[in-house]
């Protein structure tokens, strides 16, 4: 290959992508609670880690109460689980808008350098 190309740079998106995917997992969640499945949202939510560590950058992204929300559910106070899910479900989506536009903005910084 000619020297004069820039080697070619990849960029990961974990952070968007993890929380996009467990916003996706909370949503289906409240779904099952207001369907009145709470079995099902419970083995669904056994599935939900509280938190993940994103190799590399070793960052720790919260995703959930999943404890008190497991609480909640078995104590049947399912309106309450649903609120706690709807907020935690809009945060880890305006975390993932706010990751994504970061690392869009790091990328278009690198290029006018």
């Amino acid at each position: 290959y000619r020297e004069e190309y820039n080697p070619f740079e990849t960029h990961f998106i974990p952070e968007s992508l993890s929380l996009l995917k467990y916003y996706q997992v909370l949503k289906k969640i409240i779904s099952l609670i207001s369907e009145n499945n709470a079995n099902k949202a419970l083995a669904l939510l056994s599935k939900v880690p509280s938190e993940i560590v994103l190799p590399g950058d070793e960052k720790i992204l919260p995703i959930a109460p999943v404890k008190t929300i497991k609480i909640l559910l078995k104590n049947k106070h399912y309106s309450l689980a649903i609120e706690i899910l709807k907020v935690t479900a809009e945060t880890l989506r305006r975390n993932a808008i706010l990751n994504l536009k970061e690392i869009l903005e790091n990328i278009s910084s690198r290029r006018k350098e």
